[in-house]
């Protein structure tokens, strides 16, 4: 009971399998999360109620100088906007998504937007 509570169960074979394989095509993946990421923020970035981005694309100063130092294969798959209109127009964007999940946590494999203004930071 001991190492049980101490390191957990040990995986199934079936699960050690699926984690392998998940492993082996992350870096495909990834590169295309990143790549729909950048075209979600072009689109997004034309619209005349986004006030701004946040996207180590768009950062400066010394964030810029970090994101040349520390992501020089690519930019992460996270978008961020921020809207006129404040709580509201962000609370009617999320719910007119249609191909994006509505959560309140940004752990999973699917298409996920959050709002954390109603949220995490309310």
């Amino acid at each position: 009971m001991v190492l049980l509570r101490d390191l957990g169960s040990a995986l199934s074979p079936a699960n050690a399998f699926n984690i392998i394989q998940g492993l082996k095509t992350l870096a495909l993946r990834f590169n295309q999360h990143q790549k729909n990421a950048s075209q979600v923020l072009e689109f997004l970035s034309s619209h005349p109620n986004v006030v701004s981005e946040i996207f180590p694309s768009e950062f400066s100063g010394s964030a810029k100088n970090k994101v040349r130092k520390y992501l020089k294969k690519g930019f992460d798959a996270l978008v961020g906007i921020e809207l006129s209109g404040g709580i509201e127009a962000g609370r009617e964007f999320i719910d007119n998504l249609k191909m994006f999940y509505h959560v309140a946590h940004i752990g999973d494999a699917r298409s996920l937007a959050i709002h954390p203004a109603s949220i995490t930071h309310s």
